[in-house]
């Protein structure tokens, strides 16, 4: 691997914990019985969503960056399984993903065309 890629691959590594860490809190925050928001069906879509990102990214970083990287056996990098089932998840969540775009957009179209009217 050269300095290019290498600072390149470091940088998505960088990029992945952030977000990793972002969804994590985010999640928690949408779970948490404090902030009341495990009841909104758009949050639920939103921590799903982050669910299926979170095994996204750590597929794509233990699978094509670690390995880029030489920070994985040769066992597993050259083993046949391993690539498929890195071929698995990414399609699950990529599957995963596609489902909660169409979801959070039905639901912000329900919302607008069939606006809940709340008494006060």
């Amino acid at each position: 691997v050269s300095r290019v890629e290498s600072s390149v691959l470091h940088g998505l590594l960088l990029f992945a914990a952030a977000t990793l860490l972002l969804s994590a809190f985010m999640t928690y925050v949408i779970c948490s019985r404090h902030y009341n928001l495990h009841h909104i069906s758009f949050f639920r879509i939103c921590a799903i969503g982050y669910l299926f990102n979170s095994i996204s990214l750590i597929t794509l970083n233990v699978g094509k960056s670690f390995a880029a990287l030489g920070w994985m056996p040769q066992v597993i990098v050259n083993s046949h399984a391993s690539v498929r089932i890195i071929h698995f998840l990414l399609f699950f969540v990529r599957t995963g993903e596609l489902h909660t775009t169409v979801f959070t957009a039905l639901n912000r179209a329900s919302a607008i065309l069939m606006p809940t009217r709340y008494l006060q």
